[in-house]
Order: C-alpha cells, then structure tokens, then sequence
C-alpha cells in the first residue's frame, strides 16, 4: 500500500528561511541518481524482489522517467542549503496544473529539525509561482519519516492505494 497526499497550494505557505533551494549541479545531480536507484531498488527488494532484479527495474524507470537525465522536461533536481551547508535535495516534477514529489531527502545529520517541512514549503512556493495549484507525494510504505512532515504540512488529503511497484504510479487532480 502506498499513501497519496494532495496539498492545495491556494494558501498561504509558511516561509521556508534560512532554507534555499538551488538546482542541483552536475556533480551533485550523479551523485543523487546513484542513490534514487540504489534507493529505489532497496524498496523494491523490501516488497518482495530479488535485489538484480529490483536495480535492473529501477535503472529502467529512471531511465523511462528522465529521458535525457538532469535536463528531462518538467523536472527539477535542487539542493536544499542553510547557511551554505547542503541539508538535503528535492526531485520535483512541475507539469501543470500539478507539481509531483518524486523524492525529498534530509542529511542524516540535519533531520528532526525542520529541513523536511522547509523544503517542501520553499518547494510549494516554486511550485505556485510555476502556476501549479496541487502538490502530490507518493509514499510507499517504506519510507520513514514522510508521513511526519506531511502532517506538518496541515490540510493535506489522503488516500492509500494498492500499488504495482512495476508500474510506475502518477497523481492526478481529483483522484486523490
């Protein structure tokens, strides 16, 4: 089971400060790919796949997902820093009219301290300045720590969903 979030962005989001975002460099972007697979295999290995298996799927679907890598349409890699320390990285698709959460991640060194909520705050900014009025998150059940920042995040809507982890899941407006 998978938990969809739908978080409308017609309301005032909290200011995100000291925290910035910037887009990935070059070097920062491989290095996040090379954890996004390992990462992703990791889950599928957790659901029941046998780990050669799980990173063949998983170089697929990014390669399916990010056609010509860091430069794929409507997707954006930043890094989330604070005072000029790197504290964690955001993968967002900003197709409209829905902005999609593919992936945040805190530094372990920086979490339980605010980093998760102030990257997706400073991300619905973006997100609404693009003109996007719905941001979605899809969290496997793996995944630790997610289902705390989006009750941080306040008036957000659920629905779990039986997900086929070989095919890959998108969130449409009015589905969840």
């Amino acid at each position: 089971r998978a938990t969809n979030m739908a978080l409308p962005l017609d309301r005032p989001v909290a200011d995100p400060a000291p925290l910035v975002l910037s887009p990935m460099s070059t070097e920062e972007y491989a290095v996040f790919m090379a954890g996004e697979v390992e990462g992703f295999a990791d889950e599928l290995v957790a659901s029941g796949m046998d780990r050669e298996r799980a990173l063949e799927r998983s170089r697929t679907l990014m390669e399916e997902l990010l056609p010509t890598g860091q430069d794929s349409p409507h997707m954006e890699f930043q890094t989330a820093r604070v005072d000029g320390d790197v504290v964690g990285d955001l993968w967002l698709s900003t197709a409209e009219p829905m902005a999609f959460v593919y992936n945040i991640e805190v530094r372990p060194d920086y979490r339980r301290r605010g980093h998760g909520a102030g990257i997706m705050n400073a991300a619905a900014r973006h997100c609404r300045e693009l003109g996007c009025s719905v941001r979605c998150l899809l969290r496997l059940p793996f995944v630790s720590g997610a289902r705390d920042i989006v009750h941080l995040l306040g008036d957000a809507r659920f629905e779990s969903t039986l997900v086929q982890i070989e095919v890959r899941a998108t969130c449409k407006v009015g589905e969840v």
